[in-house]
This record gives structure tokens, C-alpha cells and sequence, in this order.
């Protein structure tokens, strides 16, 4: 059997049919077991293919068609990270990810602080989101410069990254979304004109 990214042990595992198929709607439905952890996934495939996937937990590997290149380059690292259960390199491309917005947004400041500042200065992010920022810059600097005593987990990771998602969620999926509203009503109205 091909191995799978499994969600629960953060492997590539192969994983073991725990109970017949099911066909349903063109695609057959299946639960797994991991060979690795015994934890349980749900998978389907289309009907007549191999092509499985694992579909609930999710495991999320893609960072939003929303966000700039960069951004999303680097948050999809972090969230392969992540995923692969390295916490220190998850907080450090997260931070990345944050500091390719502060550049794209066209930040002033010799360093990643400055840049966020700046960016609140300006308005650019509420005061909420400068703390958020520098939440995610100061995991980043842990990582870089270690302390003793100091470590960054799993959790930590996450909450790093919800972080920087929340920041990129204000900052580029809105105004997309307020835009293709905007877009939509607007072709509504001048195909209500003619």
C-alpha cells in the first residue's frame, strides 16, 4: 500500500483497511488504521481509481490562493513543518512568512520590528495585530537566538501560526472577498440595466 502523510503521529505510514468500503455517490469511502500509530483516518477515492486521500482529520498544506507569493511560499513551509512535527522550523518560516508581508506591504524599518511598527503607524494593521506580530517575531527570535531553558513546542507552533493566519486573514482574504462582492453586485447591476 502507498504510505500517507498520517495527521495523528505527523508520518508518512502505510495504513491498514479497518472495515469494508463503502460506495457512495461515485466514490468509495473507507476508514484506515495507521501501521505506525493505530490512529484512525477517514479516506475516499473515486470509484475504479487508487487515488486515495485522506479526508478527515484534515491536514491542512496549502496557504490561501489569497495571499502573496511570497507570503504563501513561505507559509506553506511552515505549515509543512508543522505537519512534519518540527515546531522550530514551523516558527521560523512563520516569522518569515510575516516579515515577506511586511516587505510586500512596503514596510520602512531597518529590522522586522521597525517593520511592524511601521505598518501600525501607518494604520496598515490595527494595534491588535502589531502585538499579534511581534508575538510571532519574538517566537521566531527564540528559535534563531536560543535561551537556556527556552523551548518552543507543538503548541507554541500552532499558536504561532494561527497568529500569523489571523494577520494574513485581515490583511489579504477580506479585502479579496469584499472585492469579488463588490465585483459581483456591480455585474448584477449592469446586467439589470441593460
Amino acid at each position: 500500500m502507498t504510505a500517507y502523510f498520517c495527521p495523528h503521529c505527523k508520518a508518512m505510514c502505510t495504513f491498514e483497511n479497518a472495515g469494508p468500503g463503502r460506495v457512495w455517490n461515485r466514490r468509495v469511502h473507507s476508514v484506515w488504521g495507521c501501521h505506525n500509530c493505530s490512529g484512525v483516518v477517514y479516506a475516499d477515492s473515486a470509484k475504479g481509481t487508487d487515488a486515495w486521500r485522506i479526508v478527515f482529520p484534515q491536514v491542512r498544506s496549502d496557504a490561501p490562493q489569497e495571499y502573496p507569493d511570497d507570503v504563501r511560499e513561505n507559509f506553506d513551509e511552515a505549515l509543512r513543518s508543522l505537519n512534519a512535527s518540527n515546531p522550530r522550523a514551523c516558527v521560523v518560516m512563520t516569522r518569515s512568512s510575516m516579515q515577506a508581508a511586511t516587505r510586500q506591504l512596503q514596510a520602512k524599518g531597518g529590522n522586522l520590528k521597525e517593520e511592524i511598527d511601521d505598518l501600525a503607524d501607518r494604520h496598515v494593521i490595527p494595534e491588535s495585530l502589531r502585538q499579534w506580530a511581534h508575538e510571532i517575531r519574538d517566537g521566531g527570535n527564540l528559535v534563531a537566538h536560543p535561551e537556556p531553558g527556552k523551548r518552543v513546542e507543538i503548541a507554541d507552533a500552532e499558536e504561532l501560526l494561527e497568529l500569523a493566519e489571523s494577520m494574513f486573514e485581515y490583511l489579504y482574504v477580506v479585502p479579496d472577498q469584499i472585492r469579488r462582492r463588490r465585483d459581483r453586485l456591480s455585474g448584477a447591476l449592469e446586467t439589470q440595466a441593460e
